[in-house]
């Protein structure tokens, strides 16, 4: 298991914001704050829904909550 702390940019809609992301390759899920969500406006989907992945015949479950 690797986890690596660093600061990254997002791009959404136009605007950059910077943060700092931890990359844990154990972990099982990804998460971020309330307040990241506010700054990049973040909508939660409605349902979960199924994307590939880098790996053929895999996918994730992307639920937004």
């Amino acid at each position: 298991m690797v986890k690596v702390e660093k600061k990254i940019k997002v791009h959404r809609g136009g605007k950059v914001v910077d943060a700092m992301a931890l990359f844990d390759t154990g972990s099982g899920r990804s998460y971020f704050s309330k307040e990241f969500a506010e700054k990049i406006g973040y909508e939660p989907l409605e349902k979960p829904r199924e994307i590939p992945l880098a790996v053929r015949g895999k996918y994730a479950k992307l639920v937004g909550h």
